[in-house]
């Protein structure tokens, strides 16, 4: 297939042409702009996947994980600062889909996390994000200060 290049401001992701539109299957970009601006990243990583041929199910699975990872490094990690970029490595492939978020917070502790599962936390309104991302991917790793995470999740075989 046809490779090329994708410009995405002074960011640049490469793809292979499938058909009639190019699809992104990996990158290293820097997203400015918030919630919205993200995803549409979201959007090119799942249509990565789909093309590649995932599942609905896997696809619907990875989606809700990177949104997740997205929304807390927009929301926690940069505090809402739509001026503070959001860095986002992926790969997409045939086997398996592995994307890395980082943002520019002072971290958390993912050690010790309460279990949204658990007494008093069932009420709490927020604290599921990371539950939601354990459940639907295969490997979850955080860096040491806990502002970057890195998702890997493989692929269902098909079972035709």
């Amino acid at each position: 297939m046809p490779e090329g290049t994708a410009d995405f401001g002074s960011d640049t992701a490469e793809f292979t042409l499938a058909g009639r539109a190019p699809v992104v299957t990996h990158g290293d970009l820097a997203v400015v702009g918030g919630l919205k601006a993200v995803q549409r990243l979201v959007e090119l990583i799942t249509q990565a996947a789909v093309e590649v041929g995932c599942s609905s199910r896997d696809v619907f699975q990875a989606r809700l994980a990177i949104e997740e990872a997205l929304a807390n490094a927009v929301k926690h990690g940069n505090r809402n600062d739509s001026d503070k970029p959001v860095y986002v490595t992926y790969d997409v492939s045939e086997e398996r889909m592995v994307v890395t978020v980082r943002d520019e917070g002072r971290g958390f502790d993912f050690r010790s996390l309460p279990d949204p599962r658990s007494g008093a936390n069932l009420e709490r309104p927020g604290g599921r994000g990371v539950l939601l991302i354990n459940s639907f991917v295969d490997s979850v790793k955080y860096n040491d200060i806990g502002n970057s995470v890195t998702l890997t999740k493989l692929w269902t075989p098909d079972e035709s």
